[in-house]
């Protein structure tokens, strides 16, 4: 019973214990059948290598770890995009990421490690961006490829709501205005500098309202 969940460990200990070993029994049966099912799913998913040798050459943890040659090897001739270089080649670049990975991972302060590991692979291969920019692009594609249709799925989701069957006027601009505010939620717009220089917020702060004087009776403020 230590790996149930909370709530089904107290609604089994309100039965007897002989109660509770037939439930567990038939849990432990219907896991074990879950785990053949995806097992056997999983074999004949084409994808499954590819995840697997980006696991090996990209994933932080892996790569301060090492691995063999032929697992390298087999990792590299995985993922179809990387094929364009040479393995003695690839090898010499990967040693460079690799380098620059583990120097982020050292110098990362120990709080905010697990925050920052996804990021690290990442800002390693920006610093190799000028002077590899072929292998910099490749391994970005590699990096973001997605696991599953979860995104596209929720991306479609996201347009239903903002083109719904009462928005089907809707203006390209306006569509084009909605759609970042959706998806750009977490986007800091002082951040974002416009033409004059000044961020997006802090000229909304400006204008109108800094040119009232607080002694003057109430008006209309033009939009």
């Amino acid at each position: 019973m230590s790996v149930l969940c909370k709530g089904t460990k107290s609604s089994l200990q309100k039965v007897s214990n002989q109660k509770q070993r037939s439930v567990c029994d038939r849990m432990k049966a219907v896991a074990k059948k879950s785990d053949e099912v995806l097992t056997e799913y999983l074999s004949s998913d084409t994808a499954k290598n590819f995840f697997q040798a980006a696991h090996t050459l990209f994933n932080p943890g892996q790569i301060v770890l090492g691995c063999s040659e032929r697992e390298f090897e087999n990792a590299k001739n995985d993922i179809e995009l990387l094929n364009v270089f040479p393995l003695p080649n690839f090898k010499v670049l990967h040693s460079l990421l690799s380098d620059a990975v583990k120097e982020g991972l050292n110098s990362e302060n120990i709080n905010n490690r697990k925050k920052r590991e996804n990021d690290i692979v990442c800002e390693a291969l920006l610093s190799m961006k000028a002077e590899h920019p072929d292998f910099y692009a490749l391994c970005l594609q590699v990096l973001h490829m997605p696991v599953s249709n979860v995104d596209s799925e929720r991306a479609f989701s996201a347009y239903n709501d903002i083109l719904s069957p009462k928005r089907c006027r809707m203006s390209a601009e306006n569509t084009e205005i909605m759609l970042c505010m959706y998806f750009s939620d977490e986007i800091d717009l002082d951040s974002i500098q416009n033409d004059t220089g000044t961020g997006i917020v802090g000229e909304m702060e400006q204008e109108p309202f800094d040119d009232l004087n607080p002694d003057d009776p109430p008006h209309l403020i033009d939009f």
